[in-house]
Protein backbone atom coordinates (compact mmCIF):
# COMPACT_ATOMS: atom_id res chain seq x y z
CA UNK A 1 0.00 0.00 0.00
CA UNK A 2 2.78 2.03 0.92
CA UNK A 3 3.66 1.97 -3.17
CA UNK A 4 0.33 3.17 -4.28
CA UNK A 5 -0.16 6.75 -5.81
CA UNK A 6 -4.01 6.07 -4.73
CA UNK A 7 -5.90 3.75 -2.99
CA UNK A 8 -9.61 3.64 -3.68
CA UNK A 9 -11.81 1.81 -1.34
CA UNK A 10 -14.77 1.27 0.61
CA UNK A 11 -15.19 1.55 4.58
CA UNK A 12 -13.38 -1.45 5.07
CA UNK A 13 -10.03 -2.03 6.97
CA UNK A 14 -7.85 -1.70 3.99
CA UNK A 15 -9.27 1.91 3.67
CA UNK A 16 -7.31 2.29 7.63
CA UNK A 17 -4.66 0.75 6.78
CA UNK A 18 -4.08 2.98 3.65
CA UNK A 19 -4.83 5.50 5.59
CA UNK A 20 -1.94 4.53 8.65
CA UNK A 21 0.93 3.96 5.79
CA UNK A 22 -0.23 7.72 4.26
CA UNK A 23 -1.48 6.52 0.82
CA UNK A 24 -4.25 9.55 -0.54
CA UNK A 25 -7.50 8.02 -0.33
CA UNK A 26 -10.73 7.85 -1.75
CA UNK A 27 -13.09 6.45 0.43
CA UNK A 28 -16.49 5.23 -0.58
CA UNK A 29 -19.35 4.70 2.07
CA UNK A 30 -22.26 3.94 1.65
CA UNK A 31 -24.61 2.06 4.46
CA UNK A 32 -21.72 3.11 6.65
CA UNK A 33 -20.99 6.60 8.37
CA UNK A 34 -18.17 8.29 7.42
CA UNK A 35 -18.48 10.52 10.52
CA UNK A 36 -17.78 7.03 12.69
CA UNK A 37 -15.36 5.91 10.41
CA UNK A 38 -13.36 8.83 8.60
CA UNK A 39 -9.88 7.98 8.70
CA UNK A 40 -7.87 9.96 11.32
CA UNK A 41 -5.61 12.13 8.68
CA UNK A 42 -4.97 15.34 6.86
CA UNK A 43 -8.12 16.62 4.29
CA UNK A 44 -5.69 16.68 1.77
CA UNK A 45 -4.62 13.26 1.62
CA UNK A 46 -8.20 11.81 1.97
CA UNK A 47 -11.67 12.29 -0.11
CA UNK A 48 -14.86 10.64 0.90
CA UNK A 49 -17.59 9.85 -1.88
CA UNK A 50 -21.05 9.15 -0.42
CA UNK A 51 -24.43 10.61 -0.98
CA UNK A 52 -26.22 11.60 2.19
CA UNK A 53 -29.80 10.02 2.19
CA UNK A 54 -32.92 9.90 4.62
CA UNK A 55 -31.75 6.00 5.16
CA UNK A 56 -28.59 6.36 6.16
CA UNK A 57 -26.79 5.41 7.95
CA UNK A 58 -28.23 2.03 7.86
CA UNK A 59 -25.39 -0.64 8.62
CA UNK A 60 -27.52 -3.05 6.71
CA UNK A 61 -25.06 -4.29 4.06
CA UNK A 62 -25.77 -8.13 4.49
CA UNK A 63 -27.97 -9.04 1.72
CA UNK A 64 -28.92 -12.44 3.68
CA UNK A 65 -29.73 -10.34 7.09
CA UNK A 66 -33.03 -9.43 8.69
CA UNK A 67 -32.74 -5.55 7.75
CA UNK A 68 -31.15 -6.38 4.84
CA UNK A 69 -31.79 -3.19 2.13
CA UNK A 70 -33.57 -3.92 -1.07
CA UNK A 71 -31.57 -1.79 -3.59
CA UNK A 72 -28.25 -0.36 -1.89
CA UNK A 73 -28.79 3.01 -3.26
CA UNK A 74 -26.55 4.66 -0.93
CA UNK A 75 -23.82 3.12 -2.95
CA UNK A 76 -25.68 2.30 -6.48
CA UNK A 77 -26.12 5.88 -6.72
CA UNK A 78 -22.60 6.65 -6.82
CA UNK A 79 -21.14 6.50 -10.21
CA UNK A 80 -17.66 5.63 -11.54
CA UNK A 81 -17.90 9.26 -12.60
CA UNK A 82 -18.27 10.89 -9.14
CA UNK A 83 -14.66 8.33 -7.82
CA UNK A 84 -13.21 9.44 -10.96
CA UNK A 85 -13.32 13.08 -10.59
CA UNK A 86 -12.66 12.74 -6.85
CA UNK A 87 -9.29 10.47 -7.90
CA UNK A 88 -8.00 12.89 -9.97
CA UNK A 89 -8.29 15.96 -8.11
CA UNK A 90 -6.82 13.94 -5.09
CA UNK A 91 -3.94 12.81 -7.17
CA UNK A 92 -3.29 16.10 -8.79
CA UNK A 93 -3.18 17.77 -5.28
CA UNK A 94 -1.21 15.10 -3.89
CA UNK A 95 1.40 15.60 -6.55
CA UNK A 96 1.06 19.40 -5.79
CA UNK A 97 2.34 18.95 -1.86
CA UNK A 98 5.28 16.38 -3.30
Amino acid sequence: MQRCQLMITNDSGLMQASNAVKTPLVAVFGPTSSVKSFPNGPAERITVVEHKLPCAPCYNWDPSGPDRCPDHICLTEITVGEVFDASSKLLASAKLLK
